[in-house]
């Protein structure tokens, strides 16, 4: 078998094995070489490579609306801008003429998307359950924001997408093309939910009923005709803070990666999960993403130090994910795979930023600091949140 180098966070998680069967197997790491960030040292591995990063929720609660935002990212900015796009959820209004909003309805100033984007963030889902959270007001100042954002960046030969919310009332779901050496992506973004029930022809929703879903189907079948590699956004009808992923939304999931979505990148738990990776005649072409956790969030404001393993605590946690595709006589194949933990620590001056999660990291914290026994033990429960491979 040919071997692929990996990262060795997320070690048992990290699949990209020969698959004799349909079950879901378990990691047989030791059919790997291992290389620690192979991906960050050597360019020559990107060769004839697209390379996606995937990130999960950020959020926009008041704990981490302060400060200097570019803080927020310093740590990860390497594994943003390294890649050719960066996808992100941004779940909250961006509206210059209201005051900074958290829950239960999110609104933020342009700065602060700014932030997200100078980080190196190119791709966004603006579909959520808080996208309206302002109606039709919201949705309308977040799309214009990203309208200008857009060409700004173009006008610099920078590039930006985004998806989720519609132009006009009553659109179809919109696909973005997004083209790159070669690869022609469609991208969508859909919510499942939403926290009020107005303005919902304003954005691409999903209405999650037998006859909708088939129709979305439908759509997806033929999209996947018009590129190498459909990118779909999914914030799902999930309960959340849940590790597990309810059976019957995955066999959607599935449904929706046998219509010919590749990349299934799915939010709203807030919480991460675990990851799969579905190959044909042993070949990894497609991967689900069930859940990566925050990102950024200020949901963990009071750390639980003497009990790491609270369901809430998950909440500070999340995972940001390299994915690099190939072509091969079959198309689109996944030939490297990295997922690279990130936790939220608050500073003593009460900012809120990320860091990767990892003993590099770790060591940096006094002995004597609460957060090194309590983000050491978040590591290795995090460490547990598994990758599987499905053999198709």
């Amino acid at each position: 078998m040919k071997r692929v180098f990996i990262s060795a966070i997320f070690l048992a998680g990290l699949l990209l094995a020969s698959c004799e069967s349909s079950k879901v197997e378990e990691p047989k790491v030791n059919e790997f070489e291992i290389k620690e960030d192979e991906l960050v040292t050597s360019q020559n591995f990107l060769d004839g490579k697209l390379l996606l990063t995937f990130a999960g929720d950020i959020m926009a609660h008041s704990e981490n609306t302060r400060g200097n935002f570019q803080d927020i990212y310093t740590e990860i900015e390497d594994i943003i801008k390294q890649a050719a796009f960066s996808f992100a959820n941004l779940e909250t209004s961006v509206d210059d003429k209201k005051d900074f909003s958290s829950y239960p309805r999110f609104s933020v100033k342009e700065s602060y998307a700014d932030a997200a984007i100078e980080a190196g963030f190119n791709v966004f889902s603006l579909v959520n359950n808080h996208c309206n959270d302002f109606g039709k007001a919201g949705l309308e100042s977040t799309r214009k924001y990203f309208e200008r954002k857009q060409n700004q960046l173009n006008a610099q030969n920078k590039e930006l997408y985004f998806a989720g919310i519609k132009k006009h009332k009553g659109e179809q779901i919109e696909f973005i093309p997004i083209e790159k050496d070669g690869w022609r992506i469609l991208f969508a973004a859909v919510t499942e939910l939403a926290n009020q029930w107005t303005d919902i022809e304003y954005f691409d929703f999903l209405k999650p009923a037998k006859k909708e879903r088939e129709k979305f189907l439908e759509l997806i079948k033929q999209k996947k005709t018009e590129c190498d590699l459909l990118i779909l956004s999914f914030h799902c009808a999930e309960e959340e803070y849940v590790l597990t992923i309810a059976e019957n939304q995955k066999k959607f999931y599935h449904a929706l990666i046998d219509s010919g979505v590749d990349v299934l990148w799915i939010n709203h738990p807030h919480v991460a999960k675990e990851w799969e990776l579905i190959s044909y005649d042993g070949v990894p072409r497609k991967i689900i993403f069930y859940a990566m956790g925050n990102t950024i969030s200020g949901q963990r404001r009071n750390p639980e130090f003497s009990n790491p393993a609270n369901r809430r605590e998950y909440t500070g946690d999340g995972y940001v994910s390299q994915v690099a595709f190939e072509k091969d006589s079959g198309g689109a194949k996944i030939s490297w795979v990295n997922p690279v933990l990130v936790t939220t620590l608050i500073t003593d001056e009460k900012y809120f930023v990320i860091k990767k999660l990892n003993d590099e990291f770790l060591n940096t914290l006094e002995e004597t600091s609460k957060w090194k026994p309590y983000l050491s033990e978040r590591k290795r429960l995090m460490e547990q949140i598994k990758g599987k491979n499905r053999c198709q």
